[in-house]
């Protein structure tokens, strides 16, 4: 599994910055969610648990938003 490119790491710096601050769009959610799918499966593949729990945690804060801001619709 490859590593994420520089870019994806500064994205999802910044896509992680959005939504703790609650400005994240739909699109850019599921983006981070892409992001985040790729690192849950590098972390999976080397046996690292702190990393993997700490995706998974930032994933359900994600689908979290994602349901809050369907709500407000």
């Amino acid at each position: 599994m490859d590593s994420l490119s520089s870019f994806e790491i500064q994205r999802r710096k910044e896509l992680t910055t959005k939504l703790q601050t609650r400005v994240l769009n739909p699109v850019e959610a599921n983006e981070l969610q892409g992001i985040l799918k790729k690192e849950k499966t590098k972390a999976t593949s080397l046996g690292d648990l702190i990393a993997l729990f700490a995706i998974l945690y930032l994933s359900k804060k994600v689908i979290d938003y994602l349901d809050t801001d369907d709500d407000s619709v």
